[in-house]
């Protein structure tokens, strides 16, 4: 089954459909295994749990101990508890990733090449984007790696579209560098 939408940023399909990018807070449910993925602030899927673990502690009555046992995987984070702490000084701290921004582009504004049912290869505006963080939509419809496009050249802002939009097509990309 493709990826099918449910409502504004709800998703459902096989698991082999799952976007590597998304709207940061939308969901996607795995049909293949009941697994439910919520896409964090950078856009990244990750694994919630399954339908069952939700079901299994709806009006379940405990501790916060009791209720972190009934998830298959991971530990609830309840209010008030107190954030994780770290035993490193900052001087132990040799490998601090480069900020990563994000970026939009769309047609007329940011996206290099030209639109006329032909052609097929595009550039971003900042002349380069992080493997992985494209997303492309055209006339509203979300492109991805694997999905209707393929990243070219990443380190170049070169993407290339399965199908080559129309001239009246509004086309807009999202990406990190």
């Amino acid at each position: 089954m493709a990826l099918l939408k449910l409502t504004q940023n709800q998703f459902f399909g096989s698991k082999a459909y799952l976007p590597e990018r998304m709207t940061p807070g939308a969901t996607y449910i795995d049909i293949d295994n009941n697994d439910i993925y919520i896409y964090d602030i950078s856009g990244f899927p990750i694994k919630f749990g399954t339908s069952a673990d939700i079901t299994s502690i709806v009006g379940a009555i405990g501790t916060k101990v009791e209720y972190n046992n009934q998830l298959s995987d991971g530990n609830f984070k309840f209010e008030g508890d107190a954030p994780t702490s770290h035993s490193h000084t900052v001087s132990d701290i040799t490998d601090l990733p480069l900020p990563i921004r994000s970026y939009v582009d769309s047609t007329g504004n940011g996206i290099v090449g030209e639109q006329n049912n032909i052609n097929l290869i595009y550039n971003v505006s900042q002349s380069s984007y992080l493997s992985g963080s494209l997303i492309v939509f055209v006339s509203g419809f979300p492109l991805v790696k694997g999905h209707g496009l393929t990243e070219t050249i990443p380190a170049s802002g070169q993407f290339r579209l399965d199908i080559a939009p129309e001239s009246f097509e509004i086309i807009i990309s999202t990406y990190s560098k």
